[in-house]
């Protein structure tokens, strides 16, 4: 099972992506338990280092994506970090804290599915130990 966190304060956002995850699920038989947060303050304040994947928006209230991705930086180096966000001028920025990407809004599936399986290039299966560990910019169209 995939540990994923979505923090996303757009509950259209967030819906959309976890029925992308939803979907990929059924597609790869991969199994993910999806937590969802609202801003990086929540998320931080709760997090403990056992997720696998986080889904991460910049521009959110109480706490933006940069400043909680370092503080998360700080508890956990190795997770797996994909940014989201409307505002390309964010994406170098990801490379501060080591992120695995670095995803254009409005996001569709089959950005999503690539990303995921550039996780394992063999066999095209998402697994935790081989979750992308480059950082990549795409613009995502609907």
């Amino acid at each position: 099972m995939i540990k994923v966190a979505i923090v996303e304060d757009d509950l259209s956002s967030q819906h959309m992506l976890t029925s992308y995850l939803h979907q990929y699920e059924k597609s790869k038989e991969e199994l993910f338990e999806i937590h969802c947060f609202t801003n990086g303050l929540a998320f931080i304040d709760n997090y403990t280092a056992d997720y696998d994947l986080i889904f991460m928006d910049i521009e959110m209230p109480f706490m933006n994506g940069m400043e909680a991705a370092k503080k998360l930086r700080e508890r956990d180096e190795d997770v797996a970090l994909i940014f989201m966000t409307i505002f390309s001028q964010y994406s170098l920025f990801g490379y501060e804290v080591d992120a695995s990407a670095f995803l254009i809004k409005p996001l569709n599936y089959d950005i999503v599915k690539n990303k995921l399986d550039r996780g394992n290039t063999t066999t095209g299966v998402l697994t935790p130990s081989k979750l992308p560990k480059m950082l990549y910019l795409f613009k995502l169209h609907n």
